[in-house]
């Protein structure tokens, strides 16, 4: 399974897509790997904006904090109902971002705390999941030929049987 299709299955088994109206996870360069958006033309505008949107921000906060990584920050922009909130995700050893956009919310930073929580348990069972898929399996190592030393006669008594 590739990193897309474990996202979405995170997303859609746990209905965190039901978290906000548009959650996305977008990869650095703007592709989005999961979206709860019906409209793909929407989700692409969606990845485009938040990367750029979070570069821009990585860009300034650069000026005043050289030491800081970005995972320990969060872009949120909202008034007390509506707004977007993004969050750093480290899914494998590539960083993508978390993105919600919402709309008429009673809490807002519940919505947040949910986020972010999300956020921890998608990147555990994502760790989780990379793991097992480089874990090597429970079989031996072949030490060369399956079959060595097999004579032309007993190659043709294995396909007499079989009348080919």
């Amino acid at each position: 399974m590739n990193v897309t299709s474990l996202v979405k299955e995170f997303f859609v088994e746990n209905e965190f897509d039901l978290l906000s109206e548009k959650v996305a996870i977008i990869r650095q360069d703007g592709n989005v790997l999961y979206a709860n958006s019906i409209n793909s033309l929407e989700a692409s505008n969606i990845g485009a904006l938040v990367s750029g949107v979070w570069q821009a921000a990585q860009s300034l906060s650069s000026l005043v904090n050289k030491s800081q990584l970005s995972r320990e920050y969060r872009l949120s922009f909202d008034t007390s109902s509506d707004g977007i909130y993004i969050l750093p995700v480290s899914l494998g050893e590539s960083p993508y971002y978390f993105c919600s956009i919402f709309k008429d919310r009673m809490n807002p930073g519940k919505l947040k705390q949910n986020m972010r929580s999300v956020s921890f348990l998608l990147e555990a069972y994502m760790r989780e999941e990379l793991l097992s898929l480089k874990a090597p399996q429970d079989s031996k190592e072949s030490s060369g030929y399956l079959f060595e030393n097999i004579t032309d006669a007993e190659m043709d008594q294995l396909f007499v049987a079989t009348g080919i």
